[in-house]
């Protein structure tokens, strides 16, 4: 899944919104943290 967005023709301007369940969850988190093209924020930020 991870290699499956790795893939997908992004900007940096753009956003991606993952949503999975609880054990790919915590797979995208570590790899998204190790990856220097990801920046991870919290969904909390965006929903007003």
């Amino acid at each position: 899944m991870f290699a499956n967005i790795n893939k997908v023709s992004m900007t940096k301007d753009d956003r991606v919104l993952i949503i999975s369940g609880g054990s790919h969850a915590a797979f995208f988190n570590m790899f998204m943290k190790r990856s220097p093209i990801y920046e991870i924020r919290e969904l909390k930020e965006y929903l007003k």
